[in-house]
């Protein structure tokens, strides 16, 4: 099980419980009790944990949830610069080429002043690909405590604004 997320051994943990405690119900009413309640204390067990598991996640994810609506309370639109762009991927739809994928490095800029440089992945459409470059500016929804953005828009570098 090396490897697997929390949700993988919760559900794990739900099938076996499940499976053990209905072959130990089997077990036990046809006549071989030591062996149908040892099987069906595993499966108990398994089940106790998780339902343990489950409510580790849901903490997790609660915290998770509330840092995440305190990030988007404190995001505001603003410009940030892009410092590098380089096309890492393309996206095709019926086989035509739509849009590439593009690794940025951008510097938002709000009222204090600039924050952190911010690594992100966006898909631009084909059209819009070749205003993305050193030097342009992309309108973005970014946080000016923690280095975050969410690219919205470009300005391209004849003043022309196009959506991302």
């Amino acid at each position: 099980m090396g490897g697997q997320g929390p949700s993988s051994r919760t559900e794990n943990n739900l099938i076996f419980g499940l499976l053990a405690v209905g072959l130990g119900v089997f077990a036990y009413r046809t006549g071989h009790s030591a062996v149908g309640v040892g099987i069906g204390l595993c499966g108990l067990a398994a089940l106790l944990n998780a339902v343990r598991l489950l409510g580790r996640e849901g903490a997790e994810h609660e915290r998770r949830r509330q840092k995440q609506a305190e990030q988007l309370r404190r995001a505001r639109l603003t410009w940030a610069r892009v410092e590098n762009a380089a096309i890492v991927g393309s996206v095709h739809s019926r086989g035509v080429l739509t849009a590439r994928e593009l690794a940025l490095d951008v510097v938002p800029r709000h009222a204090a002043g600039p924050t952190a440089r911010v690594s992100l992945r966006a898909k631009v459409a084909i059209g819009t690909t070749g205003h993305v470059v050193p030097g342009a500016y992309l309108g973005v929804l970014s946080d000016p405590e923690e280095p975050w953005a969410v690219p919205q828009c470009v300005l391209s570098l004849d003043g022309a604004q196009l959506p991302l």
